[in-house]
Order: structure tokens, then C-alpha cells, then sequence
């Protein structure tokens, strides 16, 4: 399990990530349904918005609203290969540059 951060502008960009990752085609449709989710959560009462992207490779995620700050928390339960590419917020700076490379070397996307 992966325990994380990110800012709420960053949501979208960082699901399409861990899209690529987990090699999952979302749709546009996803992405508002998740959204919509994560609205009605609460980390501090413990209300979270779980969703799972079943690709090539399975992630399962929890999302949930840090009331008062612009702040989603994450947590991750994903394939061991994919964990050092989901820990210290790589995804989370991912996601403001898609285009960034992996820690790994692999180019994420062209």
C-alpha cells in the first residue's frame, strides 16, 4: 500500500497517469465519475472514494478530501513492480508534467 498526496488541479492529470501505468484506457466519463466521488469524501472522518483500474496491470486506489486545504490524500494498493513509480509523490509530480521520466528511465509517454 502507496500513501500519498496531491493538490485537487492535479486529480485528472494524476488519474490519466496511473492510467498508463496500469495500462487502462479511461474514458473522459471515468475521469468525471471519479471526480464527482472524491467530492463527496472526508479524510478526516475516514470517507473515501475507492475505484479500481484493471489494465495489464491492476490498481486499486482510494481518494478522500482533506476538508479545508486543496489537498486529496491517495492510497494505493498496485503490483510490486509499479510501487517505486507510485512512492514520495512521483506520481503526484507526474502529474503537473506528464512528459516527466520515471525514475526508472522509461519514458512515460511521448
Amino acid at each position: 500500500m502507496v500513501a500519498d498526496w496531491l493538490f485537487k488541479d492535479n486529480l485528472q492529470a494524476f488519474l490519466t497517469v496511473l492510467s498508463w501505468l496500469a495500462s487502462y484506457d479511461i474514458a473522459p466519463d471515468e475521469l468525471a465519475v471519479i471526480e464527482d466521488g472524491v467530492r463527496g469524501t472526508d479524510a478526516d472522518k475516514n470517507q473515501w472514494y475507492d475505484f479500481e483500474f484493471a489494465g495489464k496491470k491492476r490498481v486499486k486506489f482510494s481518494l478522500a478530501i482533506d476538508p479545508g486545504t486543496s489537498v486529496v490524500h491517495v492510497r494505493l494498493d498496485a503490483p510490486a513492480d509499479l510501487v517505486p513509480r507510485c512512492r514520495g509523490g512521483v506520481l503526484a509530480r507526474m502529474a503537473a508534467d506528464p512528459r516527466r521520466v520515471l525514475p526508472a528511465g522509461e519514458l512515460l509517454r511521448p
